[in-house]
């Protein structure tokens, strides 16, 4: 009974991912000042695209894995609470 549960679940996951349209407004302001840090800092731009991929995923009810979402979730929050912390370190 499980078996036929699994490949369920996996039939629905299949059909679920097949006619899915992604657009994206590059006018957004989002998208505006990701292209911004994208010219200065790649490798940040990216991780925070790849969180907006996961945020779409999750609300479109598409299944991902969810561990590593939030492993870069963390880097990310990481990320910025070294930069806000050594931004608002007293100087000497």
């Amino acid at each position: 009974m499980r078996m036929v549960m699994q490949m369920m679940d996996q039939q629905q996951a299949e059909q679920q991912t097949k006619n899915n349209t992604l657009e994206i407004n590059i006018k957004h302001p989002i998208m505006i000042g990701l292209n911004e840090l994208r010219k200065h800092d790649a490798k940040t731009a990216k991780k925070i695209a790849r969180q907006m991929m996961d945020n779409v995923l999750m609300q479109a009810g598409i299944p991902f894995d969810m561990n590593q979402a939030v492993s870069r979730n963390n880097a990310i929050l990481e990320e910025y609470v070294g930069f806000v912390k050594a931004k608002a370190a007293p100087k000497l």
